[in-house]
């Protein structure tokens, strides 16, 4: 009967156990079940993010094309500002000799010649305006020599150039 009893104690002691690591097991299983949805929700997260990356990296990818655009936007204008104040300069300069000033004709054709160099530079070195402009400069050339000089030859050297530049216009 001891024994009995010992068993018996035993057996509702092992129940108590197995209750208890029931509840415990349920409780596992819950909160193993509540880091799987957290899991599946950080991983569709993931993905989300994914996707925003790909997005932002195709926008970066479309900003610096127009940005390379814009660029070559700006300095085609530059450019071009840059010839139109030349072919001003060559025309101011002609009008100055008109008006026996060689002088200031002299200026004009020295600054002139200066934005065509700058003009040169920040053309790509295989550029077929390159020798458009350098034959535009030997004129100025000539005709800054021949200004004190010769001032019909200076007037026909200034008057090829601003056609040249005329054209290219």
């Amino acid at each position: 009967e001891s024994a009995m009893a010992d068993t018996l104690s035993n057996d509702e002691t092992a129940a108590g156990s197995i209750v208890v690591l029931n509840d415990s097991m349920a409780a596992l299983q819950g909160d193993f079940n509540k880091a799987s949805v957290r899991l599946d929700t950080f991983g569709g997260e993931v993905d989300s993010l994914n996707g925003e990356v790909t997005a932002l990296g195709e926008t970066a990818v479309s900003a610096q094309e127009q940005a390379a655009a814009s660029e070559t936007a700006v300095t085609d204008m530059a450019q071009t500002l840059m010839l139109f104040r030349a072919w001003e300069l060559v025309a101011r300069a002609r009008l100055r000799l008109l008006e026996n000033n060689p002088g200031l004709a002299q200026a004009d054709v020295e600054a002139a010649d200066e934005m065509l160099k700058l003009l040169v530079l920040s053309l790509p070195e295989d550029s077929e305006e390159t020798d458009t402009y350098q034959t535009v400069q030997t004129r100025l050339a000539l005709a800054a020599d021949n200004l004190a000089l010769n001032p019909q030859i200076a007037g026909a050297d200034l008057e090829t150039a601003w056609d040249v530049l005329d054209e290219i216009l």
